[in-house]
């Protein structure tokens, strides 16, 4: 797919679950309770690295990939999980990538309890 940085609608995730990198970017940095008022682009994309080990538009071409693949077991995304299955997909790659030990380091920024970042809830995405 390509995805391209926009300027428009940069919160719009649609029901197809398309979503901007400048979406992912903004929501990413909200959960984790960065304000970035009046902070230029590159240093949020800095600051957003730092915490994900990846840019805006990677995270938005894995979204997109696992809206669309049509991969042989996989189980496809309903239309309600490609509208609010972002916040899992962000929680599940902030896992990953910072490999938290505590379950409450993780759930505090994301604002969801330690349940939704432990075991099944977690890797299911």
């Amino acid at each position: 797919p390509h995805l391209i940085m926009t300027t428009s609608h940069p919160h719009i995730i649609t029901a197809n679950g398309i979503v901007s990198p400048e979406a992912i970017l903004c929501k990413d940095l909200h959960y984790l309770k960065i304000d970035t008022t009046g902070v230029k682009l590159s240093p949020q994309k800095e600051e957003f690295g730092k915490h994900f080990g990846s840019s805006p538009l990677m995270l938005a071409t894995m979204w997109h990939d696992l809206c669309h693949a049509n991969i042989e077991g996989m189980i496809p995304l309903d239309s309600k999980e490609k509208l609010s299955g972002l916040k899992s997909f962000f929680m599940a790659h902030y896992f990953l990538w910072g490999k938290e030990k505590k379950a409450n380091k993780m759930a505090t920024p994301f604002g969801v309890c330690e349940k939704k970042v432990r075991g099944f809830a977690l890797w299911l995405w």
